[in-house]
């Protein structure tokens, strides 16, 4: 038999804003009125959503962010004031509106890797690779947040700041990764910028709020939400 995958917040929180088509929309509330626990979970974030729609738009003078690497307790005091912006989920291998940069990311055995969109299957073994075109040299990084919920670095695997990128077309991230055993919905964020920037904040990021931060002209961010089965 095999596990039920609950429907994942980001899944919700798209529904929520109308970004899914039709027939995803109609399967993730069918998801939900199958199981008591994803039916719950909806019914909390469509309150949280009603709410904030709600409150009075706030507005925040636009200044440059400094990323700073501190204490856990103070990073999340600090992610309690930050605004996180999110983008709409991008095909395959698409350039940003207004990027001289486009990020590909590929999926499967390492000899068979083919390049992959959102609500693709990937499997246990599979590797990741992620690739990118950019004019002008670069730093960037692989995040991943997996069905558990754990939040992993997969580039740089060390080190406390992104990778350094060269310029070129269609040039591989330094390191591919190997996908673990763990089932459910993984969901991918590559960040390149064009100045570099520590990683902690942006793991702190996606640990409190499931996402990580715009910084405005500075990065272009590429979210892609996979579902990871047995073969």
């Amino acid at each position: 038999m095999n596990e039920h995958v609950h429907v994942s917040d980001l899944r919700f929180d798209r529904l929520l804003a109308g970004e899914l088509g039709a027939d995803a929309a109609a399967a993730v509330r069918a998801d939900a009125a199958g199981c008591d626990r994803c039916a719950a979970r909806l019914a909390a974030l469509t309150r949280d959503s009603e709410a904030f729609a709600a409150q009075p738009p706030l507005v925040a003078p636009r200044r440059r962010r400094t990323w700073w690497v501190a204490a856990p307790v103070a990073l999340a005091a600090a992610a309690a004031i930050i605004v996180f912006m999110r983008t709409r989920p991008r095909e395959p291998g698409t350039r940003t509106k207004g990027s001289d940069v486009e990020l590909m990311i590929e999926a499967g055995p390492r000899d068979a890797l083919a390049v992959v969109g959102a609500g693709d299957r990937i499997h246990p073994g599979d590797f990741i690779q992620v690739r990118y075109s950019a004019r002008t040299a670069g730093f960037g990084a692989v995040f991943s947040r997996d069905g558990a919920g754990a939040v992993n670095v997969y580039v740089p695997s060390s080190g406390t700041e992104l990778a350094p990128l060269p310029a070129g077309d269609k040039q591989p991230f330094p390191e591919s990764t190997r996908l673990d055993d763990v089932l459910g919905n993984e969901y991918l964020i590559v960040v390149w910028c064009s100045a570099q920037h520590a990683l902690s904040p942006y793991v702190s990021s996606i640990r409190a709020h499931g996402d990580v931060m715009d910084d405005g002209a500075d990065c272009t961010v590429r979210r892609i939400e996979l579902v990871k089965e047995r073969r």
